[in-house]
């Protein structure tokens, strides 16, 4: 798979991300399941926006520390990344699996992703974001 591919893919992951009000942590932590998957040689041209959907969803329900309504997630998924609810459930547990139930991730894996979302938002620096996210440190 292209680093190109992989680049467009980020940008729809984060378009989901700012539609559904996710917090950029969770994108982060999505960013860094789907590489994994990239260098495990399971993601391919073929099946990224499925893998990228779970991805989404899967960091959602370890990270996202806001009542999600996981239905409209996978609609915005469907949406924007054109794969269907149905196939993202499917293949939920065959990618926390291909992750080794690996979901919490230490923060030296997900600063890097944080830091370059949050300098093309509106927020002035990662700090400045998580200043009333304790959550961030505590699960992390």
């Amino acid at each position: 798979m292209s680093l190109t591919k992989i680049r467009k893919l980020k940008v729809q992951m984060l378009q989901v991300a700012e539609i559904r009000d996710l917090e950029l942590s969770s994108l982060a932590s999505a960013y860094v399941y789907f590489e994994k998957l990239v260098l495990k040689q399971i993601a391919n041209k073929y099946n990224r926006r499925l893998l990228a959907g779970v991805c989404l969803l899967l960091a959602c329900k370890v990270n996202d520390p806001k009542e999600l309504n996981y239905a409209r997630l996978l609609e915005t998924v469907e949406k924007v990344l054109e794969v269907p609810p149905k196939e993202v459930y499917a293949h939920e547990f065959s990618v926390y699996a291909a992750l080794e139930f690996t979901l919490f991730l230490p923060l030296w894996e997900i600063m890097p992703h944080l830091e370059r979302i949050v300098d093309a938002s509106t927020h002035t620096s990662v700090e400045e974001y998580l200043k009333n996210r304790t959550f961030f440190y505590s699960g992390h």
